[in-house]
């Protein structure tokens, strides 16, 4: 019989004094590094539905204890596993390392900070972000960041830019041109194959469809919240609705603006921190000049078959641009646009990844923006709707 393992250095040393069974929050942390640590020392090739099974009821419990932030981590590895079992050409193994490594330090780092009552590490691991109520939020859409993994998710990131100034706080005011995010985000429905952008066409609860974004207008939600972060992120609630105003055309490029001398000092300035994403040091860019070389697959681990790269030189600085396989609309709309005379800006999302700076195509801007992310592919609509109405 295989004797179980000794404890592990994390748990010897945050289950001294006081008691884990003193507080119900500390004897499921405790717990789940005891799944995390048996998962990592069996492997995933010996991931059975046993531990699977194991994984979903530690997932349960951690949201019932409202360890929000660490349960999030651990349904990522959960669905990876499930890949491997039933579609192992779809298993991320970077993804699954990153959240397997993520869940063990969220976890960890809870639990010690429970026993030596740090209630400022409790709040930076635990706590909730914090929303800021508005009656209206005046807005325009920049660019679209678009991810597509079949048989994942489809999840579109809209870049909005402040159109009138918006206060959260007495002495909080946003000015014209703060950078904002919508997000939406659709879970793949088993058995049916549909390009990302025909979710773009679901009508919200709010009552209107995404697909409204993109008419270059100016736009006003109501009843609506942001939450705190970088950038803001825009919430909707059931009674928010959005409106097209009647407005003058926005100065696009006065509203995206960009130092590059800001990006340098960020990146200086920096203190890595193990929780991190590398996409959360990122900024939105605007690059005037700009030429690019041909698209190839990826050359980072565990991305050859997901993702293209291509070199962009800009600034003095050579870039990576990153977009998903077979995204090849997009691949052909930066070839182009390079040689176009005039040439457009490339309005992208930067960020350090490996030690590269890799930029995220979000739109080109010529006198507005071309929202080059979001294709125009045919679908059969009847079909999506019965879809959705059956989920």
């Amino acid at each position: 019989m295989r004797s179980s393992p000794p404890a592990s250095p994390l748990l010897r040393q945050t289950m001294t004094e006081p008691d884990p069974a003193s507080d119900p929050r500390r004897a499921l942390l405790t717990q789940t590094i005891s799944v995390l640590e048996d998962l990592l020392l069996s492997g995933t090739t010996t991931a059975s539905t046993a531990t699977l099974r194991r994984l979903n009821l530690t997932l349960e419990q951690l949201a019932e204890a409202r360890l929000l932030r660490l349960a999030a981590a651990l349904r990522i590895v959960i669905e990876e596993l499930k890949r491997i079992q039933g579609d192992p050409e779809r298993f991320s193994a970077s993804r699954y390392g990153l959240f397997v490594d993520r869940c063990w330090l969220l976890a960890g780092g809870t639990l010690r900070a429970l026993a030596q009552n740090d209630q400022a590490a409790l709040v930076r691991l635990t706590a909730p972000t914090r929303g800021h109520p508005l009656k209206e939020l005046s807005v325009a859409v920049a660019g679209v960041l678009k991810r597509h993994v079949p048989g994942a998710f489809s999840a579109f990131e809209f870049r909005l830019r402040l159109l009138q100034a918006a206060t959260l706080a007495p002495d909080r005011v946003l000015p014209v041109g703060t950078p904002l995010v919508w997000s939406l985000v659709v879970p793949a429905a088993a058995g049916h194959q549909f390009p990302a952008e025909a979710f773009l066409s679901m009508r919200q609860k709010q009552g209107f469809s995404p697909a409204q974004l993109l008419n270059h207008k100016s736009l006003q939600f109501s009843d609506c919240s942001l939450l705190d972060g970088e950038p803001l992120r825009v919430q909707l609630g059931p009674d928010s609705r959005l409106l097209e105003i009647e407005a003058a055309t926005p100065d696009w490029r006065s509203l995206l603006a960009w130092d590059p001398n800001d990006w340098q000092r960020r990146i200086h300035s920096h203190r890595p921190d193990p929780l991190e994403l590398p996409v959360e040091l990122a900024q939105d860019v605007l690059l005037e000049d700009w030429q690019i070389d041909p698209f190839a697959a990826s050359t980072v681990p565990g991305r050859e078959n997901s993702e293209r790269c291509a070199r962009l030189q800009a600034l003095g600085c050579s870039w990576r641009v990153r977009v998903d396989q077979g995204e090849l609309a997009l691949e052909q709309a930066l070839q182009t646009a390079a040689s176009r005379s005039p040439q457009p800006a490339l309005y992208a999302s930067a960020h350090v990844e490996l030690g590269e700076q890799v930029l995220s195509p979000l739109a080109l801007l010529g006198e507005k923006p071309e929202y080059i992310t979001i294709g125009k592919p045919e679908f059969d609509r009847v079909a999506l709707v019965r879809m959705l109405n059956s989920r």
